[in-house]
């Protein structure tokens, strides 16, 4: 039943992926009024978050599906502590 939502999950994933570039595109614009940490973990969040959506192809999950399990949990879990990181020091 779970594989049904999987079109969700990645639509949420990949609109998610395209905002945070999005902002992290504005804040480098405007790079001199905001702290490096910010830039950092900004960057560190959109890699991890590529890599993630990355290892979760169809053809990557179903070939390697231990290097897609090991990408997609722990890499998500380093941009989920990047991204709060970045809100965290944004305020």
């Amino acid at each position: 039943a779970l594989q049904h939502l999987g079109g969700i999950h990645s639509g949420c994933a990949t609109s998610g992926f395209v905002w945070l570039v999005y902002r992290v595109v504005l804040i480098f614009m405007d790079h001199e009024a905001v702290h490096n940490s910010i830039l950092i973990t900004g960057v560190t969040t959109n890699l991890a978050v590529a890599i993630s959506i990355g290892s979760a192809f169809p053809w990557v999950r179903n070939t390697h599906h231990n290097i897609f399990e090991r990408h997609h949990r722990f890499i998500g879990w380093i941009g989920l502590i990047s991204s709060t990181l970045r809100t965290a020091t944004f305020f």
